[in-house]
């Protein structure tokens, strides 16, 4: 059976889901459902009351009808463009010296695979410090640190092409990709993965987001961004005597 109303936040009646977006906006018209996304075994006017200039569920279809083949089960975008993120995060220090010196050195990795599938941040860092001492009157220290990072967040921008709107707005009856007549997943002849549906069929097209699939633009789409960042700190002091000293500073980015 459909899911609940609560559960994807389509209006329905009987557990069927009306053609109605999240906002109230009829997606069909009193005619029917579009063959194309008519899930059930049933012609498109016995499911939406062709009387109802709001497009409910004609009363006197029964819920209980079975599914076309492939569609018993909805799909969930959400399963399709979200994922349980992983996070790996490894450190290594080492530091020693003596009397004159010092030293300090860590090692970091990151790596973070965000639950927008497709989304990725990794990071490598290492830092170092030293300290010496070498004369009562002479001292000084050195820092420096590089950090390597690249980043990839396609499919999150401020368009209609981003997941975390289009799931809140895309009624449960779309499915994620195209089938075929026996219920199967339709193949890609161009990249031999399986065929994303964008609701660009004629006659039948998608009253949502025709055009537009995150699910199958986040596994070509790409938004990398690379960063270099070096920083290095020197210190000397020189001391002449007990109230006068040269101290030296000196940075950079």
């Amino acid at each position: 059976m459909p899911k609940r109303n609560d559960e994807v936040g389509c209006q329905s009646a009987w557990g069927l889901h009306n053609a109605v977006d999240k906002a109230g906006k009829v997606l069909y018209s009193s005619a029917g459902l579009p063959v194309g996304y008519n899930l059930w075994n049933a012609d498109g006017e016995w499911l939406i009351n062709p009387y109802d200039a709001d497009g409910k569920v004609n009363p006197s279809f029964d819920p209980n009808i079975t599914r076309r083949a492939g569609y018993e089960e909805l799909e969930s975008w959400r399963d399709a463009i979200f994922r349980v993120g992983q996070k790996t995060d490894a450190t290594v220090r080492f530091s020693g010296g003596n009397e004159k010196v010092t030293y300090y050195t860590s090692l970091g990795y990151l790596k973070d695979e965000g639950y927008y599938i497709g989304s990725d941040y990794d990071r490598f860092t290492i830092r170092s410090n030293v300290d010496f001492k070498p004369k009562k009157w002479l001292k000084g220290s050195l820092n420096a640190s590089y950090a390597y990072s690249t980043m990839n967040a396609a499919g999150q921008g401020d368009n209609m092409n981003n997941g975390f709107a289009y799931v809140n707005g895309m009624p449960v009856i779309y499915p994620v990709h195209l089938y075929n007549e026996d219920g199967t997943i339709k193949q890609d002849e161009r990249t031999g993965d399986l065929a994303f549906d964008y609701g660009m069929h004629e006659g039948s097209g998608r009253g949502f987001g025709a055009g537009i699939n995150p699910a199958g633009s986040l596994l070509y789409d790409r938004d990398n961004s690379v960063q270099h960042h070096f920083t290095a700190a020197g210190m000397l002091e020189v001391k002449f005597y007990k109230d006068l000293k040269l101290t030296v500073n000196a940075g950079l980015m």
